[in-house]
């Protein structure tokens, strides 16, 4: 059974002026996530090794639906006691997918679990706002190598990472996000 994170008795640090934002590609078998903390005092919005960055999966085990879900809980209570403030929350809206492989996810529930994971995390993190994109919004149609590269491109020290496709997602659907609404509010 993979660890989850230590839960401290009080967060390790109070922020004034700071906005945290937590990404998710919900999963019930590996999901990934991030956390980006803008405004600290070490913020670089452009380097994963920085403090402001911080990223992950997390793959519950065991048997059923049921202990998955209670394991993907626990993480979320663990990421809201370690990681704070958490203002936004952003993640990969589940979405039907016309290929074979979509429409299988959709016959065996798949779809509806990732709506369920996505609803545990916002239970838990207690967000102020929360933004869900589907893949289509966020990366356009494009291949998980694509993404990628993205990230390597986006990231000063991206290739200094081995990171799943599932990190990739949740940080690069949260960069997408710090993007366009940083955009739309200095329009």
């Amino acid at each position: 059974m993979q660890e989850i994170p230590k839960i401290p008795e009080t967060p390790t640090t109070q922020y004034t002026n700071t906005k945290g934002y937590f990404s998710l590609d919900p999963s019930t078998r590996r999901l990934g996530w991030s956390f980006y903390l803008a405004g600290g005092q070490d913020e670089d919005f452009d380097a994963l090794m920085s403090p402001s960055w911080k990223f992950g999966s997390f793959c519950p085990d065991g048997d059923g639906l049921q202990t998955k879900l209670k394991q993907v809980q626990n993480f979320f209570r663990a990421c809201y006691n370690l990681y704070q403030p958490i203002n936004y929350f952003v993640a990969e809206l589940p979405s039907f997918m016309s290929s074979a492989k979509g429409q299988i996810a959709a016959q065996e529930g798949f779809t509806i679990n990732l709506g369920i994971v996505i609803g545990i995390a916002i239970g838990c993190l207690h967000p102020s706002a929360v933004y869900l994109y589907t893949p289509q919004q966020w990366k356009g149609s494009v291949t998980k190598e694509i993404t990628h590269k993205k990230l390597l491109r986006k990231f000063i020290d991206g290739k200094d990472f081995k990171l799943n496709h599932d990190c990739i997602d949740a940080i690069m659907i949260l960069r997408h996000h710090i993007e366009t609404t940083q955009k739309l509010t200095s329009s």
